[in-house]
Parts: structure tokens; sequence; C-alpha cells
């Protein structure tokens, strides 16, 4: 399975568990999002400085050279690397070949870019979809879930936004990230986390200063409580027929 995948599914389960892949890192108490940087092909050659303090890494393919998620993968070898799929057509791209560890994809990817591959799959939703079309996701071969807005990946978190991100945690039990800027604020994550999302994915790039992922990290250690709200569970409420020809027991005087 995928590794990115079974850290978000552990997060579910809401155990105390060490989060991030690094080898010798100590466990906590606490938990946290994960913490996921994304890159566009051009600034994987800057993959080491980008990606310092992420927990995964996502390369965004809109050509479909896969190379660039294997120099990624090589060059920080510590944290799985996926890729986010972008006007690739429908030709398949050899994710299992280049290692991908997952794959981020939008709803109208053909079937066959994705076949015979062990990466973890993650959907990415990019607008508000109806609430029986959303509870469809479960039974989808599907790993998780991505909530991008139908804005850019840098853009800051809108109420509308948080909306969308909250019908998708209330309506799918599968894990969620959401996309959220280099300047999310620790009070912004604080809000993320305790509407049930799981990770964040953060563009990175070449105007993004040094440290800016590890600057993130600290806001969502100080401010994601030890605790978070559970996701509520989505039943289908059945009316209640009460039974018929019951005798009706009378009061007397």
């Amino acid at each position: 399975m995928s590794r990115l995948i079974e850290e978000l599914k552990r997060i579910e389960k809401e155990a105390p568990q060490a989060i991030g892949f690094r080898h010798g890192q100590g466990s906590t108490s606490r938990q946290r999002m994960l913490l996921v940087a994304c890159l566009t092909g051009g600034d994987c050659s800057q993959s080491t400085r980008y990606a310092d303090g992420a927990d995964a890494g996502m390369v965004i393919l809109s050509d479909g050279n896969i190379d660039s998620v294997r120099s990624c993968s090589a060059a920080v070898p510590g944290i799985p690397w996926g890729c986010r799929l972008k006007d690739v057509g429908g030709r398949k791209l050899g994710l299992t070949e280049a290692g991908c560890d997952f794959v981020v994809f939008p709803a109208d990817t053909p079937l066959a870019v994705l076949a015979d591959t062990g990466a973890g799959r993650i959907l990415e939703i990019a607008g508000p979809l109806g609430d029986n079309l959303l509870r469809t996701l479960d039974r989808l071969p599907l790993d998780a879930v991505l909530v991008a807005g139908t804005d850019s990946y840098d853009s800051p978190i809108t109420w509308q936004r948080l909306m969308l991100i909250q019908q998708v945690v209330d309506s799918v039990s599968k894990p969620v990230l959401a996309v959220a800027s280099a300047q999310t604020t620790g009070s912004e994550l604080g809000i993320l986390w305790e509407a049930g999302v799981d990770g964040v994915v953060v563009l990175m790039g070449a105007n993004r200063p040094p440290g800016t992922l590890s600057k993130l990290r600290k806001a969502m250690e100080k401010r994601t409580p030890s605790t978070r709200r559970r996701k509520r569970k989505t039943e289908a409420l059945l009316p209640q027929i009460s039974g018929e020809g019951e005798e009706e027991s009378e009061d007397e005087d």
C-alpha cells in the first residue's frame, strides 16, 4: 500500500502515533495533519530545498514527464513522492516504473491512465458536488480525496472552500486532504484540523523563501490540538413503521 495512504489512515484511526516517514523520528502523543509539498516539474531541481519539512512530495505533471517524480524521489528519498495529473490525455504514464507512491487526478481522467498501478489513488475535487454524488465516492476504488477548490493552488482558504471541505468530510469515510497556501496561518490550520482534514498540500516554488514548510510545520504543531472532531458517519435514515393492530390499553377511572 501507498506509504502516504497508510499514514492518512493512521490519522483517521485517531491513535497517537509518530507522524512522518524519516528514520529516527521520535514518537509523539500529539497528532497533526500531514504536510505535502507540491512542486512543478521545473522546480524539481530544487526539491531538496522546497521539500524540507514535508511528510510527502507531489509533482504536477502538466506534460506527462514522469521522470521529474523519479528525480525528486532520488534527491529526497526519505519521504514518499507522488504526482498530480494535469492535461496528460489518456496515455499511460508508467507510474509504477517511476516509483509513484500516490497519484492525484481530476474526475475526468480516463480509467486506463490509472490501470495496473499500485499507487494510492486520490481524487481531486475542484467544485461543489451533490450529496448523493459525494456518497458514491466510498464505493469507488479510491484511497483518499483532495479538496482543491475552483481557484488556484496558491489562493487563500475562503469560507466557500471551507464549506466544500466540510461537506466532503461529512459525506465520505475516506481520508481527506485540502490545498492550503504557503501563507496559511496556524489558526487556519487549526480550523482545517477541527473540520476533519488529515493533510494539507502546499504549492512550493521559486518565490518561496527557505524554511517556508518548516514554519508551517511549527504552526501546525502549535495550533492543532491533540484531539479532533470525529467525522460524522453517513448513515441512511430509514423511516420507522409502527406496528399495526396493537391493542390499546384502556384506563378505567
